[in-house]
C-alpha cells in the first residue's frame, strides 16, 4: 500500500521544542483538567513526515510464529468487542537531558497527559493461536525516515513488547481518543496503547504485529530508550519500559509573583502500572514534609490530583519541593541526574515570589 506523508505541524496552544520531527507540549498550567483535551496532548514524533492514511486503505498485517498471515481492516477492528481505558501517557524523555538538538529537553516537564482511549485488546486478534515458544511481539508503524539525531535511515518505527504485556487484556489497538477518532498526530487511524509504560512503546500509525520466538534487534530497541547516562554511551543500560513514580506542579508556576495570604498549590502525580499513595511537599529543602490532599478516585494507569493551601505571611522568595510515593513504596529521588536522558522522575523544585501587591 502506498502511504502519503505530510510534514509535522503544531497547534497554536503548544510550545514546540523541535520542529523537525515534532516534539511539543502544552504549558503545565494548561493541564488542569483530569482528562487532557486532544489539542493540548503532547506530541512526540520520531521522523519529519507523518503517514497519511484513510479509514478505507489502512490495513494491519498479522504474522509470525504460529500465526496465520492475514490483514485486518479498520471496519473489522471496529466490529470486535472493544473497551475504554483512562490512561496517563508520558514521554520517556519528559524532563530528561536529551541528546543533540534536544539537550534542553529538561525544560520540558509537561510531555504527559491523560486521555480516554477506546480500542480492541491485541490478544483478541490472535484467538489463542500463539504457541508457548513465542516470547515477544514486534509492533511496526507506517512512519519512517531519517532519524533526527543520528545519520541513519529507518524503514519503520519498531518496538518489541514481551509476550505477557503484549497479550495483557489492557494492551489495546486504539482508534478513539476522548470519544473522537484519533487525531493524525496521535496515530490516526489506529495506534498501540501499552498502559503503564512510557509512550515510545505505544506505537503510532500501527502497520504490523509479528509474533517471535527469538529476539531480533531494532534501532529503537537497541540504540534508543535505554536507561543510560549519556556519558556512559548511547547503547548502555536496560531497556526503558515501565513508567516511574512522578509528580508535576501545575500551580503556581516557577518564578510567578503571588500575593500574600493563602497560596493554592496543586498538580498531578502518576505511577504507571502502580498507583499513587501519597504526595508530600517541603518548604525547607526536604528537611520536613507535610502531606497534600489527594483526589479520592484511584484508577489504574491514571494520574491522581493533589493539592495544598500554604499560608504565606511574609514577602520574598518561597521555595518548595514536591515528592510522590507509589503503592510499591517507591518515591521520587531528591537529586537530578544531569546525564540522564530518560526516566527523569526526580522531584520538581519551584520558586515563587510573594509580594504585598501586584502591579496593574
Amino acid at each position: 500500500m502506498e502511504v502519503l506523508l505530510t510534514s509535522t505541524s503544531s497547534d497554536d496552544n503548544m510550545m514546540v521544542s523541535r520542529a523537525r520531527a515534532e516534539l511539543s507540549q502544552p504549558r503545565a498550567s494548561q493541564l488542569g483538567e483530569f482528562i487532557t483535551p486532544n489539542h493540548l496532548f503532547f506530541v512526540r514524533d520520531h521522523f519529519v513526515d507523518r503517514p497519511v492514511l484513510s479509514d478505507d486503505e489502512w490495513r494491519l498485517y498479522l504474522t509470525g510464529v504460529g500465526v496465520e498471515d492475514r490483514t485486518v481492516s479498520l471496519a473489522h477492528l471496529r466490529s470486535l468487542p472493544s473497551k475504554s481505558l483512562t490512561v496517563t501517557l508520558e514521554c520517556a524523555g519528559n524532563g530528561g537531558y536529551g541528546r543533540g538538538a534536544d539537550r534542553q529537553q529538561h525544560h520540558m516537564r509537561s510531555m504527559v497527559g491523560t486521555a480516554v482511549w477506546r480500542g480492541v485488546p491485541v490478544a483478541t486478534l490472535f484467538k489463542k493461536e500463539i504457541p508457548p515458544e513465542v516470547t515477544e511481539f514486534v509492533f511496526r508503524g507506517y512512519d519512517g525516515g531519517e532519524d533526527p539525531d543520528e545519520p541513519v535511515s529507518i524503514d519503520c518505527y519498531t518496538r518489541s513488547i514481551p509476550r505477557v504485556k503484549a497479550l495483557d487484556d489492557d494492551t489495546l489497538l486504539v482508534y478513539e481518543m476522548n470519544g473522537e477518532p484519533l487525531p493524525q498526530e496521535h496515530g490516526f487511524p489506529v495506534r498501540l496503547m501499552v498502559p503503564g509504560w512510557y509512550g515510545m512503546d505505544s506505537v503510532k500509525w500501527i502497520r504490523s504485529i509479528e509474533a517471535r520466538s527469538e529476539r531480533v534487534g531494532h534501532f529503537y530497541d537497541d540504540h534508543r530508550y535505554r536507561a543510560q547516562s549519556t556519558d556512559a554511551g548511547l547503547h548502555a543500560g536496560r531497556r526503558v519500559r515501565e513508567m516511574a513514580v512522578k509528580s508535576l506542579v501545575l500551580h503556581p508556576s516557577n518564578g510567578q509573583r503571588i500575593l500574600l495570604g493563602d497560596i493554592p498549590i496543586s498538580g498531578f502525580a502518576w505511577a504507571g502500572e502502580n498507583h499513587v499513595t501519597g504526595v508530600d511537599i517541603s518548604f525547607d529543602g526536604g528537611q520536613r514534609w507535610q502531606p497534600t490532599e489527594l483526589g479520592d478516585e484511584v484508577r489504574p494507569y491514571s494520574w491522581r490530583p493533589w493539592s495544598l493551601t500554604y499560608q504565606a505571611d511574609e514577602v520574598g522568595p518561597l521555595d518548595f519541593v514536591v515528592r510522590a510515593v507509589d503503592s510499591e513504596g517507591r518515591s521520587q529521588p531528591m537529586d537530578a541526574l544531569p546525564a540522564r536522558t530518560y526516566e527523569a522522575n526526580w522531584v520538581q523544585r519551584v520558586r515563587v515570589f510573594v509580594v504585598a501587591g501586584l502591579e496593574p
